[in-house]
């Protein structure tokens, strides 16, 4: 091998190690911002959980509140349909006793839209 020849694959080498070296940065560069991003990401991640956790935690709230209203509505309605009865055995009509089939109809998990359409609001002014 001639001098030239050794030099030129020298040459070659060095150009070969610095486009290597180029890369190397340039993957270290990326590797630091994918780094960065996913503690970002990681950090975004948390807060949402935590967000989460409070609206589960309001929803939670919410429903045990629901539940508590569709007790006292069905309460309410047990206690109408039972004074409504009380006035038909008063007044001392033979019809029948309201309470057994009307009581079976409503299911205390119904909406309070279903179930305030099917309470009899007219006698609310009387008591």
């Amino acid at each position: 091998m001639t001098l030239r020849e050794v030099c030129m694959q020298l040459d070659t080498c060095m150009r070969s190690n610095d486009s290597l070296q180029a890369m190397l940065h340039n993957s270290e560069i990326e590797a630091r911002e994918r780094a960065i991003e996913i503690q970002q990401l990681a950090e975004e991640n948390l807060m949402l959980r935590r967000r989460c956790d409070q609206i589960e935690g309001k929803y939670l709230e919410e429903r045990k509140h629901s539940l508590a209203l569709e007790q006292q509505l069905y309460h309410l309605h047990t206690m109408s349909i039972q004074s409504r009865a009380q006035d038909t055995i008063s007044i001392g009509s033979h019809s029948r006793s309201p309470s057994t089939q009307d009581l079976a109809s409503f299911e205390p998990n119904q909406t309070l839209y279903q179930a305030q359409s099917s309470m009899d609001f007219s006698t609310e002014g009387q008591r």
